[in-house]
């Protein structure tokens, strides 16, 4: 039964490690998105 916790512990952090990585890479895009516009709101961006 340890075991089979641990496993699903570890999946659990897989998990989450793709939502993680995932969110990064979306708002990475939402950044490029507001710099491409050409006039980016700085305030915005730092937030």
């Amino acid at each position: 039964m340890n075991a089979a916790t641990e496993l699903n512990f570890d999946e659990m952090l897989r998990i989450k490690l793709e939502v993680l990585k995932r969110e990064h890479r979306d708002l990475d895009e939402a950044v490029r998105a507001m710099e491409g516009t050409g006039r980016p709101d700085q305030l915005t961006l730092r937030g």
